[in-house]
């Protein structure tokens, strides 16, 4: 098995090429990025929780953790298209979670 990058928290997760300096979706995100109340600040906690979680099932996954955090995760990216994100960008947020359940041998499809 290869070794696998440890994701980011989505925080310090890198923005995609179309969210740079200058444009308003990064404003909006950076923003987002350092809320202390609002949606962007629950879309950040509950992000966290995830990453905590993913954190503890690790590269190799685990039978018994790692599915549920899978579920986490994909209810996560469900939430983005129903959700006031506070200005986090959806993108970023989707590749994010695509990106920790590879990590945890548990890919979203």
């Amino acid at each position: 098995m290869t070794k696998t990058t440890i994701p980011a928290p989505l925080a310090e997760y890198p923005l995609p090429n179309y969210v740079h300096p200058g444009t308003v979706a990064y404003a909006a995100h950076v923003r987002a990025a350092s809320a202390t109340t609002g949606p962007a600040r629950e879309l950040r906690n509950l992000a966290d929780a995830i990453y905590a979680y993913a954190m503890r099932v690790g590269p190799y996954g685990d039978y018994v953790t790692g599915p549920i955090v899978a579920a986490m995760l994909e209810a996560f990216v469900a939430l983005l298209g129903t959700y006031d994100m506070g200005g986090w960008d959806g993108g970023t947020c989707d590749t994010w979670a695509r990106a920790v359940a590879v990590y945890i041998t548990e890919p979203l499809d």
